[in-house]
C-alpha cells in the first residue's frame, strides 16, 4: 500500500503544480486557452467553494483514461502475432534490422518499420479497440439474422461494430 500511496501523492502533486502554473499564468497563452485553463476558470467562477480535487479528477482523467484501450490494443497486437508465428518473425526481424539487440524500439524508429505499422493497422481492422460509431436506437421492432430468436424492439440502443471478412 505504500507504494501505491506513494503514487497517488506523487500525481496529486503533479497535478496541484499544473494547476499552479496556469493560476501565476506560466506557459499559459492567453489567446488560446486549453481544458486546463477552462476547468480551472469554472472552479474559481463557481458559487461552490474551490476544490482543486475536481480539477485533479479532470487532469487525471484525461493523463489516465487512454490507458484501457492501449493495453487492449496490445494485447490484440500479441495475441495476433502469437496465432501466426511467421508474420510475428517477419516483425522481430524487421525491429532487429532497424534497432539492433541492444536497444528499445525509439519513436524515430517508427517510420522505418513499415511491416510492423502494416500489422498494428491489419490488427486494429480486425479488432477494433472501440465502437466505429456513435450510439444507435432502433426505430421499429425487427428480428435478427445474427441471433435467431433475438427481437430487437423499438428503440433499443445499439453500438454498431464492423463486420469482419477474412479471406
Amino acid at each position: 500500500m505504500k507504494r501505491l500511496d506513494s503514487a497517488f501523492e506523487k500525481l496529486d502533486s503533479f497535478y496541484q503544480e499544473l494547476i499552479d502554473e496556469h493560476l501565476r499564468g506560466e506557459g499559459v497563452d492567453d489567446d488560446d486557452e486549453d481544458i486546463l485553463g477552462m476547468q480551472i476558470t469554472l472552479e474559481l467562477n463557481s458559487d461552490k467553494p474551490t476544490n482543486w480535487d475536481r480539477v485533479k479528477a479532470l487532469l487525471m482523467n484525461l493523463f489516465l483514461g487512454g490507458t484501457d484501450s492501449t493495453a487492449a490494443s496490445i494485447v490484440w497486437i500479441m495475441t495476433a502475432l502469437m496465432k501466426a508465428p511467421h508474420i510475428m518473425k517477419k516483425v522481430q526481424t524487421e525491429i532487429r534490422n532497424v534497432v539492433g539487440n541492444n536497444r528499445k524500439v525509439d519513436e524515430d524508429d517508427l517510420p522505418k518499420l513499415p511491416y510492423l505499422k502494416a500489422v498494428m493497422n491489419e490488427t486494429f481492422r480486425f479488432y477494433t479497440p472501440l465502437p466505429m460509431l456513435a450510439p444507435r436506437e432502433t426505430t421499429k421492432k425487427f428480428d435478427t439474422d445474427v441471433l435467431p430468436g433475438l427481437i430487437m424492439h423499438k428503440k433499443n440502443p445499439l453500438l454498431l461494430m464492423p463486420k469482419l471478412y477474412r479471406s
